[in-house]
């Protein structure tokens, strides 16, 4: 997720600075406006002119994909009694769900938006 302070506020309307943006950038987010050449963002209720050039550099994600989730509960010692999917699309999060408890056992929760769960 990128956050745009007062300081990147400035920073977009000039064509000499550069916006580097580093992994996956989420629908309807401000990075994902940005990776698709936004011309103008509204920020802190104001409309800010993009003119930075922008650079997608997405392979950089961190975030493990379904395999990667599967190898990992499959390999632990202890597997876990539940887990909770909280990054990607929300569409990606509700399918892998099931995935995970029909190949592993474990019990996964996909909260939704501002849900709270209590640990």
């Amino acid at each position: 997720m990128i956050r745009l302070d007062c300081k990147k506020k400035r920073l977009l309307p000039d064509s000499l600075n550069s916006l580097v943006l580093v992994g996956y950038q989420a629908g309807d987010t401000r990075g994902a406006q940005l990776r698709d050449g936004a011309k103008q963002m509204r920020i802190h209720a104001e409309d800010v002119a993009v003119r930075a050039e922008v650079h997608d550099v997405g392979y950089f994600s961190v975030h493990a994909d379904r395999n990667d989730v599967l190898g990992w509960l499959r390999s632990a010692e202890i597997p876990p009694k539940r887990i909770v999917l909280i990054h990607g699309e929300n569409e990606e999060r509700r399918e892998l769900a099931p995935v995970v408890e029909e190949k592993t056992g474990v019990k996964a929760f996909t909260p939704g938006y501002e849900e709270t769960l209590t640990l």
